[in-house]
C-alpha cells in the first residue's frame, strides 16, 4: 500500500512514547512492504539533519518547520472557540499545502494519522483510507489529572477537557478507523463516540534488546520516563515524598534511581539525597534495569500504555505500579506484576518484592512472558495488511 503517514513530531530517534510507536510502525510497515511517505513537522536544523535516518524506511519526507512563537500564537487565536488548545499548537498552513499537495499528486491508498492534532489536516472527502491513531484517550488522561493540578494550570486544563473531549468524539467518527493502544482506551472511546469503528493496537517491545541478564542486586529501585511531561513529575515526586520514605525505614541500603531526559526543575531537589541517583538519558537502558532489584510506576494518573513498564518486564524486573498503570496492561497481580494504590501499600509491596528473592523471580518471569505473548509490533502490520486485503476485495 501507498500510505502517507502525518505526525506531528520527527519520529526519530525513538526515546519517547509518541516517536517510539510511530517509527516502529513506519518501520514494521516499511519491512513488508508498504510504501511509506512521511510529513512531519520539524522544530529546527538538527531535526532536519537526524531526519535522514528515516530515508531507509519512508519513500519520501516532507518537513515542516514549526517554531514555538508561531505555535503559541495559534494557540492564543483559538481561545474564544471551541477548538482544543493542543490542537491549535500544531497549525500551520505550510502544513496544510504539503499535505494537500501529496494527497493531490499520488495514488495514496491510506493515510495514518498519528494523534489527533494531525487530523486537521486530512480532507473530509480524501478518496484513501483514513485511519487516526489516537494511541490515547486524551480526554480522560486530563480528567484524571486535574485533582493534581494547581492553579493556573489546572484552569487551563479544566476549560481544555470539555474541547478535546468533543474534538475526539467528533474525529472517531470522521475517519473509517481508530486505533488506541488498550481495551481500556477503547471501551472510553466507544462510549463517546458510538459506532466508531475502534480497534485494540498495543505497543511492542523489542525482546532482544529488553531481556534479563542475571545481574539483579538488592538494593536499587528505578523509575524510567520522560522528566518533563506531568504525569511523571508527579509520579516522581509522590515517589520520593511519600513512599521512599517508608522503604527507606524497612532498607536503610536502598536507593531511588530515577531515569529519564528532559529534567523538570521541581525534580532537581532530588539530587541532594545522597540515596537518590538522577540520570538522564542512558546509552544502554536495559543494563540500567538489570542493575535493579525493582521497578516503580507509582502514577497516579495516566492513559494507555506505558512504555516503560514493558520494557522493564521484558528486562525481567518485578515491577510495583499503580491500578491505572495496569488499566492499559491487563496483567494478573501477584503473578505478573505487584499493584498497590496507597503510598503504605506500595512501599510494603517494593519491601517484600527486594527482600523475598523467590516472588522475585517468579514476577520477574511472568512478567517477561506476558509481554512476549501479548506486546508485538506486528499487531499494526497485521491491521494494515487486511485493511489492504479488504480494499482490494472492494475492488
Amino acid at each position: 500500500m501507498r500510505i502517507l503517514f502525518l505526525t506531528s513530531r520527527l519520529p526519530f530517534p525513538p526515546d519517547r512514547g509518541d516517536r517510539l510507536r510511530a517509527f516502529n510502525i513506519i518501520k514494521h510497515l516499511s519491512a513488508n512492504g508498504h510504501e511509506i511517505h512521511l510529513a512531519s513537522f520539524v522544530s529546527g536544523p538538527k531535526e532536519r539533519e537526524i531526519a535522514g535516518s528515516l530515508r531507509t524506511y519512508c519513500k519520501s519526507l516532507t518537513l515542516v518547520a514549526r517554531s514555538a512563537l508561531s505555535s503559541w500564537l495559534s494557540c492564543a487565536r483559538r481561545v474564544p472557540g471551541g477548538t482544543p488548545l493542543q490542537a491549535a499548537y500544531y497549525e500551520s498552513p505550510g502544513m496544510a499545502r504539503a499535505v494537500r499537495d501529496k494527497l493531490a499528486a499520488g495514488d495514496f491508498d491510506l493515510v495514518y494519522v498519528h494523534l489527533f492534532r494531525m487530523a486537521q489536516y486530512v480532507p473530509a472527502r480524501t478518496r484513501c483510507y483514513k485511519l487516526i491513531d489516537f494511541t490515547d484517550v486524551i480526554s480522560r488522561e486530563v480528567e484524571r489529572s486535574l485533582p493534581y493540578r494547581r492553579g493556573l494550570n489546572r484552569l487551563v486544563y479544566s476549560a481544555e477537557l470539555p474541547r478535546i473531549r468533543a474534538y475526539e468524539t467528533s474525529l472517531a467518527g470522521a475517519f473509517d478507523e481508530c486505533w488506541v493502544v488498550s481495551q481500556a482506551e477503547a471501551d472510553a472511546l466507544r462510549e463517546m463516540s458510538g459506532s466508531a469503528d475502534v480497534r485494540v493496537i498495543p505497543n511492542g517491545v523489542d525482546l532482544e534488546r529488553f531481556k534479563p541478564l542475571d545481574v539483579r542486586p538488592s538494593n536499587i529501585v528505578t523509575f524510567v520516563g520522560h522528566l518533563g511531561v506531568p504525569h511523571n513529575v508527579d509520579a516522581v515526586l509522590h515517589f520520593y515524598d511519600d513512599i521512599f520514605r517508608a522503604v527507606r525505614r524497612e532498607r536503610p541500603d536502598c536507593r531511588f534511581c530515577v531515569i529519564g531526559p528532559a529534567l523538570h526543575p521541581s525534580l532537581k531537589r532530588l539530587k541532594r539525597d545522597r540515596q537518590v541517583i538522577v540520570m538522564g538519558f542512558v546509552e544502554d537502558l536495559n543494563a540500567s534495569l538489570n542493575r535493579s532489584s525493582v521497578f516503580v510506576a507509582p502514577l497516579r494518573y495516566c492513559a494507555g500504555l506505558q512504555n516503560k513498564v514493558l520494557e522493564a518486564m521484558a528486562a525481567g524486573v518485578p515491577v510495583v505500579a499503580t491500578p491505572c498503570v495496569n488499566e492499559g496492561l491487563g496483567a494478573k497481580d501477584d503473578e505478573e506484576i505487584a499493584l498497590a494504590s496507597e503510598p503504605w501499600e506500595f512501599a510494603a509491596r517494593v519491601v517484600t518484592l527486594m527482600e523475598d528473592a523467590p516472588l522475585q523471580r517468579y514476577i520477574s518471569a511472568n512478567g517477561r512472558k506476558f509481554v512476549e505473548k501479548n506486546f508485538a509490533w506486528r499487531l499494526a502490520t497485521d491491521r494494515i495488511a487486511e485493511i489492504a486485503a479488504e480494499r482490494r476485495r472492494a475492488g
